[in-house]
């Protein structure tokens, strides 16, 4: 996995891409 931390150009991505995740597993 990569993490958000090292790569300050997908911190954007990385911010919509949890909580999108954590609403599908939340159902």
């Amino acid at each position: 996995m990569i993490s958000c931390h090292q790569y300050d150009y997908i911190e954007i991505a990385c911010m919509y891409h949890y909580p999108v995740a954590l609403t599908l597993k939340s159902g």
